[in-house]
C-alpha cells in the first residue's frame, strides 16, 4: 500500500538472469560483464519486474466497489437482526422477546449479542464510508512506468562494462533510433523481464530516448 493509491504486489523469489543471458547480453552490448556488473544487472532486473508487476495492481475502483459490496451487506443484515427498531412491527417485538426466554443454548444474550452487533455493523459502515472517501479518484488511466532511473542505471553499468551508451534517431522506418550496441543490449535485457504489462519495442526506444536525455542534462547541471 502506498500513500498515493492502494497497491497490490505479490511476493514471490525474484527474478535472475541466467548465464545464458549474461552471454546474449554481452553479446548483443560488445561488453564484458564482470561478476560484480552481473550482480547489479540481476539486481536492476528485479526492480524492474517489481515495477512492471506492480502495474497490474487492482485500480482503485476495485476496491471502492468491495467497500459499497459491504455496506450494502451491512446495511442488510442491519435491518434484519434489528427486531427492536422505532418502526418494528408487533409480530417482530414478540420474536425479539421470545427469542431470549426459549431457553435454546446461548439465547439467554440474545438481548445483548443483538445490540453488540448493531453497534459493530453501525461502526463499520460508517468505517467503510470513510476509507471509500480516502480512495483516490480513478480516472482509468494506467499506472506509469516509472522506470527512467532503471534505463539510466543501465546506461551506467553499460559503461563500467566497457560500452558507450550511445543512442540517437535516424531515418531507419523500423524504429528511428540508430542499432548501437547500447540499444540492442537495453532492448535485449528488457525483453528478458518475464512480466504481462511492458512496454512495446519502439515504447523501450522511446523511453531510453528520454531517459537518455535527462541523464545528459543531470550532467550538464552538475
Amino acid at each position: 500500500m502506498t500513500i498515493i493509491y492502494p497497491l497490490i504486489q505479490e511476493g514471490g523469489p525474484g527474478f535472475q538472469l541466467s548465464e545464458a543471458n549474461f552471454a546474449e547480453l554481452q553479446r548483443v552490448g560488445e561488453i564484458a560483464l564482470s561478476p560484480e556488473l552481473q550482480q547489479r544487472l540481476s539486481a536492476i532486473a528485479c526492480f524492474w519486474v517489481a515495477g512492471l508487476t506492480a502495474l497490474q495492481s487492482p485500480r482503485p475502483k476495485r476496491f471502492r466497489k468491495r467497500l459499497k459490496l459491504i455496506k450494502e451487506t451491512l446495511a442488510k443484515a442491519y435491518q434484519a437482526l434489528d427486531l427492536n427498531c422505532e418502526d418494528a412491527s408487533t409480530w417482530e417485538r414478540h420474536l425479539f422477546n421470545w427469542a431470549a426466554n426459549t431457553g435454546v443454548e446461548g439465547a439467554t444474550s440474545f438481548f445483548e449479542d443483538q445490540i453488540e452487533l448493531l453497534i459493530g455493523m453501525r461502526r463499520m459502515s460508517e468505517l467503510t464510508a470513510r476509507l471509500e472517501q480516502a480512495l483516490p479518484a480513478d480516472e482509468g488511466r494506467r499506472r506509469p512506468y516509472d522506470d527512467e532511473r532503471l534505463f539510466i542505471a543501465l546506461a551506467d553499468l553499460f559503461e563500467r562494462a566497457g560500452g558507450a551508451s550511445v543512442t540517437y534517431w535516424t531515418e531507419y522506418p523500423s524504429s528511428g533510433m540508430a542499432d548501437t550496441p547500447f540499444r540492442r543490449f537495453v532492448q535485449a535485457f528488457y525483453r528478458m523481464l518475464p512480466a504481462q504489462s511492458k512496454r512495446t519495442a519502439a515504447g523501450v526506444d522511446e523511453a531510453l530516448r528520454h531517459a537518455m536525455q535527462a541523464r545528459r542534462s543531470d550532467a550538464v547541471k552538475a
